[in-house]
């Protein structure tokens, strides 16, 4: 997690190379169909828990649970491939480009079967970067194993004041906490420290909820369980700003 005035210092100026997953041009065509799931099960099941942890290099072998933990995050499906049992999350790029830093990082994945208070146990999958874009700070990362996938608000969707969300995510690594908020406004990107992320675009979203560290990459869902927004920074006194779903709709356009 962020804080505007950390933004410039912290976040990468690295981008990814385009990739082009399972030859789609489409990301989202042929999506697993999350509609059967409950209003509650669609809003915490496509939500993970992600945690950095180094193996040093003299316990080369050891389990990444035996790891020394550097961080967490919070990430969210937005696709499953049944052909090859992998599901596709998103997250920020803040968090991702720590690996790239680390030749050692080992990214943990945890989903939402149950509460996790501490470090893991054991129960966990490993994620892979597929494609980071730091001007939109998000990241794509994919898992073998199925994370029910999210449902995400139509491209052009605009939030309103005093709309009612629900924020889900890690925050500290406890996992899940399920925080109830408004959105305050939206905020164009000249009133934010943006490091490197792009000074043109959508405005972001102001969310009254508080976030703390590990809260970065949480959906924001609406009222209708979909997916409208990505918390990516904390206001330096109260409040937090999250990437509009636009954001996302265009990241998923350079795949």
């Amino acid at each position: 997690m962020l804080t505007v005035t950390s933004l410039i210092l912290v976040m990468s100026i690295i981008i990814f190379s385009r990739v082009e997953v399972d030859g789609q041009s489409d990301f989202l065509n042929n999506n697993f169909d999350s509609e059967t799931a409950t209003n509650s099960n669609r809003m915490l099941e496509p939500v993970v828990k992600l945690s950095m942890v180094i193996i040093p290099p003299y316990a080369s072998g050891a389990s990444p649970s035996e790891g020394l933990l550097l961080g967490s995050a919070t990430g969210f499906s937005i696709k499953y491939n049944s052909e090859n049992d992998t599901s596709y999350l998103i997250t920020n790029d803040h968090f991702c480009v720590n690996f790239m830093q680390s030749r050692n990082a080992v990214m943990i994945v945890e989903n939402s079967d149950r509460p996790r208070i501490s470090p893991s146990s054991g129960e966990f999958m490993t994620g892979q970067i597929v494609f980071s874009d730091s001007t939109k700070d998000l990241c794509l990362v994919q898992v073998r194993g199925f994370i029910r996938p999210a449902k995400l608000a139509d491209r052009g969707y605009t939030a309103r004041q005093f709309e009612e969300i629900t924020v889900v995510g890690a925050p500290t690594g406890t996992f899940p906490i399920i925080t109830e908020s408004y959105i305050s406004g939206n905020l164009s990107r000249d009133e934010v420290g943006l490091g490197s992320m792009t000074e043109t675009g959508n405005d972001f979203l102001f969310l009254s909820a508080m976030i703390f560290p590990g809260h970065s990459g949480s959906p924001v869902y609406n009222s209708n369980r979909e997916v409208i927004g990505v918390v990516f920074a904390a206001l330096p006194t109260y409040g937090s700003i999250a990437i509009p779903i636009n954001d996302l709709y265009e990241f998923l356009d350079e795949l």
